[in-house]
């Protein structure tokens, strides 16, 4: 069942938040059908729900970003930075600087002097393709009799690895 199926046995699942595992726990109540088959055509029906939704916020975004361009200028030319609307809403605008890195290694170089130092995170989908890989590397290894020495680092320190079920959708063609 997959590539890691070797890799998570005896792993715990993923937890999960109270808070949206007790509106899981009620939406699985409300769905009536329990076979394999039945299970996926809903599925697919929800995924195909969630698709159009994800539609529509895209071209809503994309008019939020024309007005609030258009409104940049409006407020600029009219010298203002906020307009209070009849509801006693009030819409800002605010302009501030933003960041944008150039030359990682000239700023980790930089940071590494300050104590900004300790709040450097190594992105998550970085060390979790990391781990994978290390993981399947060390399943094969294992399979071929291949022990590796002591001391041998596979997860790294300070990370715990969980198994996390994936549904994936692989759309018939044509």
């Amino acid at each position: 069942m997959g590539k890691y199926a070797d890799v998570v046995k005896g792993l715990p699942p993923l937890p999960t938040e109270a808070g949206h595992q007790e509106k899981v726990e009620k939406a699985k109540a409300a769905v009536t059908v329990r076979d394999a088959p039945g299970l996926a055509q809903e599925y697919v029906r929800l995924r195909a729900r969630k698709e159009e939704q994800d539609a529509i916020a895209s071209a809503i975004h994309v008019e939020l970003a024309a007005v609030e361009q258009l409104m940049w200028g409006a407020y600029e030319d009219a010298q203002l930075s906020s307009v209070k609307l009849k509801d006693g809403s009030a819409v800002d605008v605010r302009p501030e600087p933003y960041a944008s890195v150039k030359d990682a290694a000239l700023l980790r170089a930089w940071v590494d002097t300050t104590p900004l130092a300790a709040s450097l995170a190594l992105p998550w989908a970085t060390l979790n393709a990391d781990v994978k890989a290390r993981l399947l590397d060390a399943s094969e290894r294992l399979k071929a009799g291949i022990t590796d020495p002591p001391g041998t680092i596979i997860v790294p320190p300070g990370v715990t690895v969980y198994v996390k079920t994936q549904t994936v959708l692989r759309k018939a063609r044509g």
